[in-house]
């Protein structure tokens, strides 16, 4: 059965690559003025993290699509988005922003995944390239002003920690929550797991009662879900992602672990496109939404917009989930860069200091018209959003708001360190 889902995973990630395909390597027309602006991206549309990778791409290409033929490009200039698959391959990531950087000539890059940040950021410092990742703060730490990596969401820890306080203020129980951590042998999940275990020790003092490991290519995690369940765990953190979550999960309910945990997933399961994979298994998953829902739209008007453009260019795909919306966000964040720096500096000037220049001390505070937290970006802290919006997973593919915009508590003193977040 976990060979077969497996097997899903990686056709579904097959079509909608075709479906990438189709509409990704053409390019756009040149704008009315000098020219165009390209855009990059380096992005698992194939491998384990295919299932967020492609929706995501898809929702950038989308956006630059509504640019180009309904806004008329950024200032007169037509956008061409240029996309490489890094099928979750660090050494491929390196091939990819090489070649958008030398060959491509973008102006700057969408780094899809949190595992490819850590081999990407010394690149874009040393070309000179702005690029948005979701960062391991192991990689953005210690901050420094030749940084050209920012981050597009919260770093993964970030969104437990809004989690837990949120499971703080609703704890009930005169004893304090058991936690069980079901980490991924990947560089994002260890830094994950290092914080949040700081965490639960030293400020919430909540015993974690089981911790588990899974590697990237697994088919069977029998043993690991059987560890948990004997534990008899309050909540299981699962920092997971792609094909591993769906098969973690797939057991986990066959098991009964989800009738007695509860489950804290980072993202995957508030994804339309994965939920239907096994709509059973993804039901009542607490997740983590950094962006906007489209429940939100009565509140924020770019919901409304983004959902028009979806139904427009995707009619035959899955309903607007967040992990589209997240990447709507990211090209309502670059609109608004490239409009702020040829305003500033004119089209002769998207240059990579220039863009870095307008990322930093005219972005701050920017919430992507709504669609994201509040974006600190500064000279000092290059990261994303610090609130997310809390859900449960309900029948029918709905999402149950747990809450909006959970602030999150500031980190220690000790996470400024980049060794606080190593494994």
């Amino acid at each position: 059965m976990l060979k077969r889902a497996k097997a899903v995973v990686f056709v579904f990630a097959v079509v909608l690559l075709v479906t990438v395909s189709l509409f990704g390597c053409k390019a756009a027309p040149s704008g009315p003025q000098e020219g165009v602006i390209k855009v990059g991206n380096v992005q698992d549309l194939t491998g384990p993290a295919a299932a967020s990778g492609v929706p995501i791409t898809q929702a950038l290409e989308d956006f630059f699509k509504y640019v180009n033929e309904d806004l008329g490009g950024i200032r007169g200039h037509k956008v061409e988005f240029v996309v490489f698959d890094t099928r979750y391959d660090n050494d491929l990531a390196v091939t990819g922003f090489e070649k958008l950087v030398n060959q491509d000539k973008v102006s700057m890059i969408w780094v899809g995944s949190a595992n490819h940040a850590v081999v990407c950021k010394p690149l874009g410092d040393r070309y000179q390239m702005p690029n948005m990742a979701p960062t391991e703060y192991a990689v953005l730490y210690p901050h420094t002003p030749d940084s050209y990596m920012f981050g597009i969401i919260p770093h993964y820890a970030d969104m437990y920690r809004c989690s837990l306080t949120y499971i703080k203020e609703h704890w009930k129980k005169k004893d304090p929550p058991r936690i069980g951590i079901m980490g991924l042998d990947v560089a994002f999940s260890k830094s994950v797991v290092k914080p949040i275990k700081w965490m639960l020790q030293n400020e919430l003092k909540w015993p974690i009662v089981a911790e588990e490991w899974m590697v990237m290519g697994a088919t069977d995690v029998t043993s690991q879900v059987t560890n948990l369940k004997n534990a008899k765990c309050d909540y299981v953190l699962e920092p997971l992602t792609g094909a591993p979550q769906f098969i973690f999960q797939k057991t986990a309910k066959g098991a009964g672990l989800t009738d007695q945990s509860q489950l804290v997933d980072i993202f995957i399961t508030t994804m339309l496109t994965f939920r239907r994979l096994d709509p059973v298994s993804s039901e009542g998953i607490m997740s983590h939404s950094p962006v906007a829902l489209l429940q939100m739209k009565d509140k924020i008007p770019a919901m409304a917009t983004i959902d028009a453009i979806h139904k427009k260019y995707r009619p035959d795909a899955p309903d607007l989930d967040w992990i589209r919306t997240a990447g709507y966000a990211g090209g309502f964040m670059y609109k608004k860069v490239l409009e702020e720096t040829i305003d500033e500096y004119g089209y002769s000037g998207l240059t990579g200091p220039n863009i870095k220049r307008v990322m930093e001390h005219k972005m701050k505070n920017y919430d992507a018209d709504g669609l994201a937290g509040p974006l600190p970006w500064s000279p000092e802290q290059h990261g994303g959003p610090r609130a997310n919006i809390l859900v449960k997973t309900a029948p029918d593919f709905q999402l149950e708001i747990l809450r909006e915009w959970q602030t999150m508590p500031p980190w220690p003193k000790e996470a400024e360190n980049a060794d606080f977040w190593r494994m």
